[in-house]
């Protein structure tokens, strides 16, 4: 089986998944997230949809169709009709990261949100005071950690 899309979550992944199996593709979901017990982990890998090779231009197509429709549903003002999510910016990620990064996974979600810390910053000007104060609070977090990370290493590294 190939990648046909990746997601950030499950759900999102198993209701195209059941459209796919409803219009008779095999389909398949995979998430390396520690068979559910770290679902955390679904963000720094993705939850990918898998279909036979012989079936990709079909699914693709019902997949955009799908995705159509939602958009027509929303601009005709339909009953079934949602807005469409606003497209979150790389400040708000950055910050939710940094925010999960003092739970769980410490080192690998602030390196993430570092990440999006860097790609923020080239938007700085565009970002509202909110997503300013964000970036801020998530750039403190990541280095705060990830200074203790490395002083925790190197002195790992002195003792041995």
């Amino acid at each position: 089986m190939v990648e046909l899309k990746r997601y950030l979550n499950r759900a999102s992944a198993d209701v195209e998944r059941s459209l796919l199996e409803a219009c008779g593709i095999e389909a398949r979901v995979v998430a390396d997230n520690e068979g559910g017990m770290a679902p955390y982990l679904s963000y720094l890998t993705g939850v990918r949809l898998l279909v036979h090779p012989e079936d990709v231009e079909t699914a693709r197509s019902l997949i955009e169709d799908g995705e159509r429709r939602q958009r027509l549903r929303v601009l005709e003002g339909g009953p079934d009709a949602e807005p469409p999510p606003a497209p979150r910016s790389p400040a708000d990620t950055a910050f939710r990261a940094a925010l999960a990064g003092l739970v769980v996974f410490p080192v690998g979600l602030h390196v993430y949100s570092f990440w999006h810390v860097v790609r923020a910053f080239g938007l700085w000007r565009e970002l509202p005071r909110q997503g300013r104060r964000r970036l801020l609070v998530a750039l403190t977090l990541d280095v705060a950690v990830l200074s203790l990370g490395a002083v925790i290493v190197l002195q790992w590294l002195r003792t041995r």
